[in-house]
This record gives structure tokens, sequence and C-alpha cells, in this order.
């Protein structure tokens, strides 16, 4: 699956990347039948529905999310088997085809899970993939840049900080890409202590997400990893280290 993905995703010719896909469809569907109860397998087949192809007409949405065309089954099917699953959640989001589908989407679910899980993340990607959407010019004219100042926006990142991060903290293994969304929040926000914090959290680890669609337009060269450290800086934290026993600096 993630090699049909990236292939899609790199452009390579299309034969090379449906070829991919039938392989992973195949491999999905067997994994489904050998383990009916593991979420997984089925959640892969969701990552494989966006490759570009329109979602067909199917079951609608629940209440409030009937006009959302997405793939509906499929994802019922995995919340069957675990309600707040975080990347099936994040997989069907990416199967939206607009902005306003995905913001819509996202508020729905933030609106109907707890604040302490995971999917209350959606609304920083729907937000991230809003400004992605748009060409620099257009940035800069709708100032998508302070749309994370914006009081209910900012609100919704401390709120995320108050009670999703510290439960999150208690974890064995960090999640490294939400709090890369969620220190970005904040930072962008202009609270750079609690941004701090959650870079800290992050030890010596980092997600290219959402810092890539941040990359300077006039720096073609710039990868992810510098505007990442610009807002580490501003945030008085150095960037991801290891300290020579081996744990996060």
């Amino acid at each position: 699956m993630a090699r049909a993905i990236r292939s899609h995703d790199a452009q390579e010719p299309r034969k090379r990347w449906q070829a991919l896909a039938e392989m992973a469809l195949r491999a999905c569907k067997s994994a489904v039948a050998a383990a009916p109860d593991d979420p997984t397998p089925l959640v892969a087949l969701l990552t494989l529905a966006r490759l570009g192809h329109t979602p067909q007409p199917g079951p609608e949405g629940p209440d409030g999310l009937a006009e959302v065309v997405g793939p509906w089954e499929l994802f019922d099917r995995i919340r069957a088997l675990d309600s707040l699953h975080r990347e099936a959640h994040v997989r069907f989001l990416y199967c939206l085809g607009s902005d306003a589908d995905r913001l819509h989407f996202a508020l729905h679910v933030a609106n109907s899970t707890p604040l302490e899980s995971d999917p209350q993340l959606l609304v920083l990607i729907a937000l991230v993939e809003q400004y992605r959407s748009k060409d620099p010019k257009q940035r800069a004219a709708q100032q998508l840049d302070w749309q994370w100042r914006r009081p209910g926006t900012l609100q919704y990142a401390l709120d995320l900080f108050e009670r999703w991060f510290p439960k999150a903290q208690a974890r064995r293994f960090p999640p490294v890409t939400d709090y890369s969304y969620l220190a970005h929040a904040l930072w962008a926000g202009g609270r750079t202590p609690e941004a701090g914090d959650v870079f800290l959290a992050m030890g010596p680890y980092a997600a290219s997400q959402p810092w890539s669609a941040f990359v300077d337009p006039d720096k073609p060269s710039e990868g992810p990893e510098a505007p990442l450290l610009r807002a580490r800086a501003q945030c008085h934290v150095g960037p991801p280290s290891v300290l020579p026993g081996g744990g996060a600096a």
C-alpha cells in the first residue's frame, strides 16, 4: 500500500502505480479474511481509496455529514471495530475532495469524540490542508498565515494542550506526527511556551508534516526542516538531538 501511494504521489506512470495498487488490494483483502477483527488492513484499503478515484455514490454520511461524499461504508466498518481509530479518521479525511468537506468532517468529529482522543487532531490537519491548497498569492491575500491566531482556532489548540497532550505524554511511544501538528498550531498562534513543551515531548524525533506546507516558496531547495528549525528556535528549543547516553536533549 505504501509503495502504491508513493508511486502515485510521485506522479510515476499510471500503469506502475495501478499495478502496485492492485497488489496492495489483494494483500489487504487476504489480511481482512485472515484477521477480520483487526482494523489495520481495512485502514490500508481506506488509504488506497484516494488513489485518483472519485468516491462512488454509496451510503450517506451520518446526520450532519449527509452531503459529504466519501467511502463511508468502509469507514463505518473500521469504526465498528475501533470507533476512535486515529489513522482511519486521518485516511478518511484525505479521501474527501474539498477543503470545505475536510473541515466540515473534522469539526463534526471534534464535536462527537472525547477531547482526549486522537481524532480531535483532525481539525489541525484540515486547517493545514486548507492552507496547502492555496497558492502563495492567495495565502498572502487571505492572510491565511494568521488563521491559527483566530480566537476559536487558538483556543482549540490550547484545549488540546490542556486535555489531549497530558494523556498523550503517558504513552510509551510519543505520537510524533500529532505532536508536530499541535506544536505548529501553538507556535503559529503565538503560544511559544506551550509549543516548546510539545517540541520537548517529541524528544529526538521530528515529522515533516505539517512543516512541508510552510517551506518558503522563494527558496525551492529548502526542505521541511527549515521552517521546523525556525519554529523550534523561536520557542527556545534547539534542534532534535540525542545525548551521548541515548536520552533526548
